[in-house]
């Protein structure tokens, strides 16, 4: 409309909706809604209601597209979206002028977050887009996203004359993946018009806001997302001494948390008029966005109302830091949003707002270990936040969530003999009574390799406060090979990176899954045992039931074992469409030891688990875990045959096992034991510093 109002004659197209008109105009503005090939189609449209384009030129839209383009004949046309895709083969051969907006990173991420595995992504790359999108959408819309992005790409390249971005970050690596590098470009952050809000119902208001908390609140708007932080949200807030109410106005979504503060207020779906009512009534807000925000309106609905708001600086939160701190230094803003957050709250405390020169300061907490450890951590593995690999990427993980409480020094990198003696040697020479130092043996599976050095393992363990295994076999095989140290030892399971759950309409009845790497020998035994002596004591009585063995270099026994009934998949891509596809996991495993990460990945991904006793280590250590477990043959086919008969008792069984992970094994769980057992360690420094002055 202003654009009408300074003269220009424009034309709007955008997506279809049902029952409303295909062509409307009002004074020099038209609009036209350009169906989809799933709209125009019967039976292709699920939700009816869905306005979203696909992330691949539309033929449909594009016969659309090219009809109105040469009837209107414009000057320029400004596209933003998935439709853009299809606007650039809409155009041809004509050079007309094309500005795209970017306000998300869909033009190069078939998920529009840049985000992999609840953190930021690197970029594109054909295999880790297929794994991801397929997580996102199941694997077949997946990788068709992927894949249609992917091929798109380079045509929107060719046909753009313009770039505009929404924030600095959005700019930059829209710039880096789109390599046309001869572009008009601009960076213009997003509006919003609050006039349209005069016509909403103040009584309908008033009733939403009656629900909010009498005082003033901490107050989260967003999606109920986890790459929202507002797992970490949680856990500051429960760290509040008397902490004023948090309120929660959003959505759930797929990804949304298991559990949210029982004394929180949650409101959904709310008017922007309760939003923006809402802000006016809150002390502060907190935005802990764990992604790449594109540009974070909700920050500045905060800052228009004069709001502090503690957040993360990722994404485009950086350019309303950079544009709105001059009055103070970067780093006063964070002191000050850091005192607001974590300060210990009275009555008469609640009311303070920042400073005037602070108002509109987005700051960023960081705990800073005032009332946490100072903690050496010594590993032989790199953390690496992505790309390195299973145990790395959860070590990154553990290592964000130490650093919530705590000041953690990184000591990692070496592996062999020489370096666990340096890692021995620097705690003998540490008397520090604040500092622990672990130490991450293998699982006892290795106990020979131990056995060729006893003498220096139990050297090393004498100079250890706590020693750390991972099961209770690990801990018995330590306590013969050193009885010394067994006052010493304390177990904590290994962990996981919490997967997406498990989709269950991707589940096909009957599938039964093996996940193993059969580099290790017991995991050869156990798919054999599976496959030769289980699964036809499962055929006699579900003719159906059909086994999948997915793993790494299938030997020549477990090559053969393909058939009718067995397929063998080897290295699998992603593990996520064949989680999906199960109607049963299992880990038959009889020998060998340590945790099996097999099972952990299926209880966390809400799948029916059936085990062995063995099978059970590491996870027998807090409560008794949801699987079904058996001993022999008969014992295991009649544990599966039953959850084949009960679709319901597997997915109950599924999303209990999904809740006991995330309990026990998810790395703020598996941070808070390491917490506990470092303070131990820091009590055993401090009574021998106590008993020594005596």
């Amino acid at each position: 409309m202003r654009m009408a109002e300074r003269g220009h004659v424009v034309a709007v197209a955008t997506p279809w909706q049902a029952g409303a008109a295909a062509d409307e105009g009002q004074g020099k503005v038209e609009l036209h809604r350009i169906r989809q090939l799933r709209t125009a189609t019967t039976g292709l449209a699920r939700k009816p209601k869905q306005q979203h384009q696909p992330p691949f030129p539309d033929p449909v839209s594009i016969w659309q597209l090219r009809r109105l383009i040469n009837r209107f004949r414009p000057d320029i046309i400004h596209s933003y979206g998935w439709i853009s895709f299809s606007v650039a083969v809409a155009m041809g051969c004509r050079r007309i002028p094309l500005l795209v907006t970017a306000r998300d990173y869909g033009y190069f991420c078939a998920t529009r977050t840049l985000v992999r595995k609840g953190m930021p992504c690197s970029g594109p790359a054909p295999v880790k887009c297929l794994a991801c999108a397929g997580d996102y959408y199941g694997t077949p819309k997946g990788w068709a996203a992927a894949a249609g992005v992917a091929l798109s790409r380079p045509l929107l390249e060719r046909k753009m004359t313009g770039l505009h971005s929404i924030s600095s970050y959005v700019h930059k690596v829209t710039s880096e993946h789109l390599r046309r590098r001869d572009l008009v470009e601009a960076v213009i952050p997003s509006f919003q018009d609050y006039g349209s809000e005069a016509d909403t119902d103040a009584t309908d208001v008033a009733n939403w806001l009656e629900r909010l908390p009498v005082g003033p609140f901490i107050l989260y708007v967003g999606a109920f997302r986890r790459v929202k932080g507002l797992e970490i949200l949680f856990a500051a807030y429960r760290r509040l001494d008397s902490p004023p109410p948090l309120v929660l106005l959003g959505t759930y979504e797929r990804d949304s948390p298991l559990e949210f503060p029982a004394e929180a207020t949650i409101l959904t779906d709310a008017p922007h008029a309760v939003v923006m009512s809402a802000w006016e009534k809150a002390m502060f807000g907190v935005m802990p966005s764990l992604w790449p925000e594109p540009l974070g309106v909700t920050v500045a609905e905060a800052m228009s109302c004069g709001k502090p708001v503690i957040g993360t600086r990722l994404g485009g939160h950086a350019d309303m830091l950079d544009e709105t701190s001059a009055p103070r230094e970067a780093g006063s803003c964070r002191r000050e949003a850091r005192r607001l957050f974590l300060r210990p709250r009275g009555p008469a405390a609640d009311r303070r707002r920042l400073p005037s020169g602070h108002r509109r300061c987005l700051g960023v907490a960081k705990a800073e270990a005032t009332d946490g450890l100072k903690i050496l951590l010594i590993t032989s593995m790199i953390p690496q936040e992505d790309g390195g690999g299973a145990i790395p990427v959860l070590l990154h993980a553990q290592l964000v969530a130490l650093l919530e409480h705590n000041e953690v020094t990184l000591v990692s990198g070496f592996g062999d003999e020489a370096g666990e003696e340096e890692a021995a040697a620097a705690l003998a020479a540490s008397d520090s009574p604040e500092t622990h130092f672990a130490d991450r043996r293998q699982p006892a599976s290795n106990a020979g390799r131990w056995r060729r050095r006893p003498r220096f393992q139990r050297q090393a363990w004498r100079r250890f406060d706590r020693v750390i295994v991972f099961t209770k076999r690990d801990a018995e095989s330590i306590a013969e090979l050193a009885p010394e140290a067994t006052p010493k030892l304390r177990v904590s399971p290994f962990g996981l990176i919490m997967p997406p759950p498990a989709d269950p309409a991707c589940e096909v009845e009957g599938v039964l899954l093996f996940v193993g790497n059969f580099h290790h020998q017991p995991n050869v035994d156990a798919a054999a045992w599976l496959a030769l002596e289980i699964l036809p004591r499962i055929a006699a009585t579900h003719g159906s039931a059909r086994l999948r063995i997915v793993g790494t270099d299938p030997p020549p026994e477990i090559s053969s074992l393909a058939g009718p009934n067995v397929e063998i998949v080897a290295g699998a891509p992603s593990l996520d469409p064949h989680l999906d596809a199960a109607s049963v996991v299992l880990a038959p495993v009889r020998t060998g030891g340590g945790m099996r990460m097999k099972v952990l990945q299926a209880l966390a991904s809400g799948k029916a688990t059936v085990t062995t006793p063995r099978g059970l280590e590491g996870f027998d250590v807090f409560e008794p875990p949801p699987l079904r477990v058996a001993e022999d043959a008969a014992g295991l086919a009649e544990a599966v045959s039953g959850l084949l008969d009960d679709r319901a008792e597997r997915h109950a069984l599924g999303r209990e096992g999904r809740a006991f992970a995330q309990r026990h094994y998810s790395p703020p769980a598996w941070a808070r034991r390491l917490e506990e057992i470092y303070g131990e360690a820091v009590e055993v420094r401090k009574a021998a510093a106590t008993s020594g002055g005596a």
